[in-house]
């Protein structure tokens, strides 16, 4: 009776141990990050744009509970604001995920921007990388890219 008691006991503290590596790390995940753009596409008025790398940041903010809502700011190299922006994130076993719409002025006319990606912590920095496809109809339509790097904070 007592070995089987012990025995379930453990088969409990296993299972629950198992059970949280599948459902992922909290993701806790607001900051600034320090990130590299790399443009993959452009239309053909900004085709000498491909291929190029721009510095910039993007913070993430998230309430102190770290729901699953984030608030995203991409800035460029100066800090000055690009693009504002809502979004999700959600743990998938050893990282986040993320997605977003995000809103800017940056050439002088509106541009919505669609965001993706991961964030994966190491020691105690997040890193992110994903890709952002400007959706803003013709003729003002801007670069698509990647992106990735780490947090500054």
């Amino acid at each position: 009776m007592r070995r089987g008691m012990i025995l379930g006991i453990i088969l409990l503290f296993l299972l629950s141990f198992i059970s949280s590596l599948w459902a992922g790390p909290f993701c806790c995940v607001a900051g600034k990050y320090r990130v590299s753009f790399k443009n993959t596409w452009a239309p053909p008025p900004l085709q000498d744009e491909v291929g190029k790398v721009h510095p910039g940041y993007i913070i993430i903010r998230q309430n102190s509970q770290c729901d699953k809502s984030i608030g995203i700011i991409v800035l460029d190299k100066e800090q000055n604001v690009l693009f504002k922006g809502k979004g999700t994130v959600i743990p998938v076993r050893y990282k986040c995920l993320f997605k977003g719409s995000l809103y800017g002025n940056p050439e002088g006319y509106p541009e919505k921007v669609e965001v993706k990606g991961e964030l994966t912590k190491q020691g105690s920095i997040w890193y992110i990388k994903g890709k952002y496809d400007n959706v803003t109809p013709p003729p003002h339509e801007g670069v698509d890219g990647v992106f990735t790097g780490g947090q500054t904070n």
